[in-house]
């Protein structure tokens, strides 16, 4: 009899998870988010579980796959407000640089 699992499932959905848990989960979008907009969507996760301070195994843990990372992080970016600056001082350079990306100028 085969066993029915989804990965895929288990990354779009997570379960409540421990407060750390959810910290290295939220690092780890901000950093893929961060490391993809510099080289793309072939960046190395290893690099980007180094730069979040976590393992790649934790990183496997939260995302099955590059492509749960992928569209996990760009979902993230798009609830974030592009407004939103240091300081109320307006939107970052970061900010601007993924309006751009997304197409989304005046």
């Amino acid at each position: 009899m085969k066993r029915a699992t989804s990965k895929t499932a288990a990354a779009e959905a997570p379960k409540e998870l421990r407060a750390d848990a959810q910290r290295n989960r939220e690092r780890l979008l901000a950093v893929a988010d961060e490391v993809f907009s510099e080289r793309g969507a072939d960046a190395s996760l290893e690099d980007i579980a180094r730069r979040a301070k976590v393992g790649i195994g934790t990183l496997y843990r939260h995302f099955a796959s590059r492509t749960a990372l992928l569209a996990a992080a760009r979902a993230s970016r798009e609830h974030v407000p592009r407004t939103r600056g240091v300081a109320g001082r307006g939107p970052s350079e970061r900010d601007e640089r993924v309006r751009r990306d997304d197409g989304g100028g005046t």
